[in-house]
């Protein structure tokens, strides 16, 4: 990768004393994560300033997971049934929420639908796992459900194609997991899809290139996966790749910095970043400039 242009300035944003992440961000830079409890337990969170409102999908505790966030501040997540299966939900601006659940999601357990963003037009794309256990991505459009397969994407279990995020334009990002297990990026464009395999990336099975996210304006960030197992950012432009890293991060398998997501005006960029001091998951945010 190419080297970082400018000393960029990163952010440690921790909810809770148990590990936090830092999925989605605005143009105004209201977040939204997930925070661990003491046992374990994952809730959601939205942060406006120093206001922090935290919060479970209602009849559920502690397996709630968020995603994204538009500039209405409504966010995409998903949470874990008592029989293990995923269901994708909303989470409107006043509170309340609507589930978002694929019809063509398998009802296993591990099995079921992951909304993973929503753009300023009210779409939600992600995945859903069906009866084989294998990845499909879907782009929700109030209600009606789209099927999106990436060609060359595996077909066995825990393969697959997994969306990403939707512009407002209606561009998508996403990535697939081919039948050797490596993960690839991608963007489609009126049924076109161009790869995105970053510098770096592993070639092994649980390796590759990860997306993230895209901005309306055409910048990408993602994640890739080296051959020793560490997690490392990156942000293209104008398809020159620059490394993202938060400082903190450990070098050991599993370490690393795991890029989340970005604002729709491609300024912000959040994630977390894993330290082998620790082994505890910090959010963090750093402003990239548009």
């Amino acid at each position: 990768m190419q080297a970082a242009s400018r000393s960029l300035q990163f952010l440690t944003v921790n909810v809770g004393r148990f590990g936090s992440y830092v999925n989605g961000v605005t143009n105004a830079s209201v977040m939204t994560g997930t925070y661990q409890d003491a046992t374990g337990g994952n809730h959601g969170y939205l942060m406006s300033g120093s206001n922090v409102v935290k919060f479970d999908f209602p009849g559920t505790y502690g397996a709630t997971f968020t995603s994204g966030i538009n500039d209405s501040n409504a966010i995409a997540g998903a949470y874990i049934d008592d029989n293990g299966v995923w269901h994708g939900f909303v989470r409107w601006p006043g509170g309340g929420f609507s589930a978002v659940n694929d019809p063509k999601a398998g009802s296993g357990g591990g099995q079921g639908t992951i909304a993973e963003d929503i753009n300023d037009n009210g779409v939600v794309v992600g995945q859903y796992l069906d009866s084989d256990n294998v990845n499909h991505g879907f782009v929700d459009k109030g209600g009606v459900f789209t099927t999106v397969d990436r060609p060359h994407a595996g077909v066995a279990a825990n393969q697959g194609t997994i969306l990403a995020s939707e512009t407002d334009a209606g561009v998508i990002l996403g990535e697939y997991i081919d039948s050797n297990n490596v993960t690839h990026g991608f963007v489609e464009s009126a049924g076109i899809f161009t790869s995105i395999n970053a510098p770096g990336a592993g070639s092994g099975a649980g390796e590759g290139t990860a997306t993230a996210a895209l901005s309306n304006g055409g910048t990408i960030v993602g994640n890739i996966t080296d051959g020793g197992g560490v997690e490392h950012g990156w942000l293209l432009r104008d398809w020159q790749f620059t490394p993202l890293n938060d400082p903190h991060v450990g070098t050991a398998n599993g370490d690393g910095t795991f890029i989340k997501n970005m604002s729709a005006n491609g300024d912000v960029v959040v994630g977390e970043y894993i330290e082998s001091s620790d082994a505890i998951a910090h959010g963090f945010v750093v402003n990239i400039g548009g």
